[in-house]
């Protein structure tokens, strides 16, 4: 634990932003939870939104996935626009979150079953893409081979997490959130979860958000940061530019 996740190889070529948020403001009530943030992601980059709780994190995931309205300001996938959407449109637009709630499994079916279902229309109709697509997640998480006829429930957290990831995977998305993925886990597999996002960065071009709580791990895996307090933009510039002690002073 705590090595530099940041890959060697050369960067990817960043292209048009797969992800851009304008001027977003979000409010619960008379409670504003984000005030003017802006962000953008580009294919291949791994960004860490991070802040105390109650900073406005997970609701900026949640303003991406269409489950929360936003209040005003933008938010495109590829020119398309998103915000006040819903969870629908932003699925078909490449967009897949794992949330820190629950591992976003079906705890009594078995691993297989997760993945199948998990599949869009198109991808389970074509069985050989079906099965391309779960040997790519075999080959990420060696630990469900042998777990596939088990229920996801009886598996440990870490291989739940790894469960969770391959259902957001079998869509072959565009951008992934990722919602305190360090919760329930240890440092290890922690390390682990974040080494294979920065792997499909830098291999696939696979966008990625990691929000979290834990500064340096975030740091570790990625590379761009964004720090919030209050729901307001605190800091932002290249992860390789700032320390954990820098943040949490900011904090």
């Amino acid at each position: 634990p705590g090595r530099d996740l940041r890959s060697d190889l050369p960067a990817p070529i960043l292209r048009t932003d797969v992800l851009e948020i304008k001027d977003l403001k979000v409010s619960y009530g008379q409670r504003k939870v984000l005030e003017s943030v802006s962000l953008q992601v580009q294919p291949g980059q791994v960004v860490a939104v991070v802040g105390h709780n109650g900073a406005g994190k997970t609701t900026l995931c949640k303003a991406v996935m269409g489950l929360v309205g936003a209040e005003s300001g933008s938010i495109t996938m590829d020119g398309q626009e998103l915000a006040n959407t819903s969870p629908a449109v932003t699925t078909a637009a490449g967009i897949r979150m794992l949330p820190s709630e629950y591992r976003g499994i079906f705890r009594t079916r078995p691993v297989r079953e997760n993945l199948t279902v998990a599949a869009p229309k198109d991808i389970y109709r074509d069985k050989a893409r079906l099965e391309e697509n779960i040997e790519k997640c075999l080959t990420l998480f060696p630990a469900l081979r042998e777990r596939m006829t088990t229920p996801a429930g009886n598996l440990s957290g870490g291989q739940q997490q790894m469960v969770a990831m391959s259902i957001a995977l079998m869509a072959d998305p565009k951008l992934l959130l990722l919602d305190e993925p360090s919760i329930g886990l240890s440092p290890n597999l922690v390390q682990s979860i974040l080494q294979t996002v920065r792997k499909l960065a830098d291999e696939r071009g696979l966008a990625a958000v990691i929000v979290e709580q834990n500064v340096k791990v975030a740091l570790d895996a990625a590379d761009y940061v964004l720090a919030l307090r209050g729901g307001r933009v605190i800091f932002e510039g290249p992860a390789s530019e700032v320390s954990v002690d820098k943040l949490w002073d900011l904090f």
